[in-house]
């Protein structure tokens, strides 16, 4: 079995990189199946510090582009298709992948005449986006009322009062069409949570299932897990994410410098926020332990969330991939109300979720051991969260 995936571009260590290549290795090491990974461009940051390699990868333009262009990034898109046709004819896929309902489009176009089916995983949604203005388009401005209130605290990410140039107006309008019916052809869509679930219905009136990945079978450690470490009385709290303003660092930076702990925190990541970090740390006349640490090796990044007591995400995501990977070596972890547990079968234990705001945060600081600790159903839970275990599920799905 063939498989084509196409992913827009690969330029930075984050979650839709890993799941590319960590699902495709799982997928080429069962017999008979080859993955083809196609992207727009790439960068050496995308292999995590020489994990992964691009060396079979192939490159449509090598251009990056970014949604706050609307037409420099449909142009880009529009030149990847001769080269994305080229490589569909060369290849012969039996199943098409991709990560966005913009790729979907593409593997649309690219497919014309064939039935060759498209599977989904739609990562997040236009409201989670600032800078995606698809929103605004005619099809899908009339469902915003809906969206917020299934999740309020996309507000924050809506500007109705927005306004487009003519051709961006045009092409807003173009492409939304386009993805609209692009998603609903998708054979199948794959979402993180039961919350997109809802989502991807609301918008596209369309059926999608429960599939993500986070972590390999290895990663699971049954033993920390089932004998969780005792917590030390000056706890060590570890935040690992890219350093952006949606991921609400500054709001539990702030938090922990008021309030009253004699633990530390560590952070690791970069990106556009880390200067502002930083000098919040710097300006605070707390004496605090707090740690900045840039993107690390995997080794290191193992280390770093097997040592900690607790893990903190305050991301405005409904699931976190280095959460998960906490919760898989035994750590206890306090999460944004956002974060869906409703999707986890068995539930999960030794995770707390709060409201993302300095009061709330603060509170926890001065009393972190009000967290339960991990138990066994989570081993069951994280089984079901492996590269394998999706691996699995796309070709049981494609022989349906």
């Amino acid at each position: 079995m063939k498989i084509l995936w196409l992913t827009s571009q690969m330029v930075e260590s984050g979650g839709g990189e890993r799941f590319v290549f960590e699902v495709s290795n799982a997928l080429n090491k069962i017999e008979g199946v080859e993955v083809y990974i196609l992207t727009d461009a790439i960068t050496e940051a995308a292999l995590f510090k020489g994990k992964y390699s691009k060396e079979n990868i192939t490159i449509l333009t090598g251009n990056k582009s970014s949604r706050y262009n609307l037409i420099d990034h449909v142009f880009q898109k529009f030149l990847s298709l001769k080269k994305l046709r080229k490589e569909f004819n060369r290849i012969k896929p039996d199943i098409l992948i991709c990560q966005s309902e913009a790729d979907s489009v593409r593997l649309n176009i690219t497919k014309f005449l064939s039935k060759t089916p498209i599977f989904l995983f739609n990562f997040g949604q236009m409201f989670q986006f600032l800078d995606d203005v698809s929103k605004y388009s005619f099809i899908f401005k009339s469902k915003i009322d809906k969206i917020l209130k299934l999740q309020p605290d996309y507000a924050e990410n809506i500007n109705q009062a927005i306004k487009l140039d003519p051709i961006s107006w045009n092409l807003n309008e173009l492409t939304s069409i386009l993805k609209f019916f692009s998603v609903r052809s998708c054979s199948r869509v794959y979402t993180l949570s039961n919350q997109v679930i809802e989502e991807v219905k609301i918008l596209y009136n369309k059926e999608s299932f429960l599939l993500r990945g986070a972590i390999s079978h290895e990663q699971i450690m049954k033993d920390s897990i089932r004998n969780p470490n005792n917590v030390s009385s000056n706890p060590n709290f570890l935040i690992v994410c890219r350093l952006h303003k949606k991921k609400r660092v500054d709001i539990i930076l702030s938090a922990f410098l008021q309030s009253k702990s004699s633990g530390s925190l560590t952070i690791i990541g970069d990106g556009p926020e880390k200067a502002n970090l930083e000098m919040l740390s710097k300006a605070s006349d707390s004496s605090k332990s707090i740690t900045f640490l840039s993107n690390i090796s995997d080794n290191d990044l193992f280390y770093q969330i097997k040592s900690c007591d607790y893990f903190i995400s305050m991301d405005n995501s409904d699931f976190v991939i280095t959460a998960i990977e906490a919760l898989a070596c035994g750590r206890r972890l306090l999460l944004s109300e956002h974060f869906d547990l409703s999707s986890f079968d068995p539930a999960l234990h030794g995770v707390k979720k709060i409201v993302p705001n300095e009061e709330n945060l603060a509170i926890f600081f001065d009393n972190p051991y009000v967290i339960e600790d991990p138990a066994e159903d989570n081993i069951l839970a994280l089984e079901k969260l492996t590269w394998n275990y999706v691996a699995e599920k796309i070709l049981q799905d494609a022989r349906e």
